[in-house]
């Protein structure tokens, strides 16, 4: 999915939200990690404004395209 990133907030120790649009479908994404209800500091580190990213549902998060 290609992904671009418009709002990250952070949630309380290391957790981040991070939400955008999946280009393709033009709907909301909010990705996180299995088992929580958000992604960590390391895991937005790689996502940068105004760029979309690649996201694979069910993998690793963060990879530029």
């Amino acid at each position: 999915m290609r992904f671009l990133p418009l709002a990250m907030s952070i949630m309380g120790g290391d957790g981040i939200c991070l939400a955008g649009l999946d280009v393709e479908t033009k709907q909301w994404v909010r990705p996180v990690q299995r088992g929580y209800g958000c992604l960590f500091r390391e895991q937005v580190a790689g996502f940068r404004a105004n760029a979309y990213h690649k996201v694979e549902l069910g993998a690793a998060s963060g990879s530029d395209t």
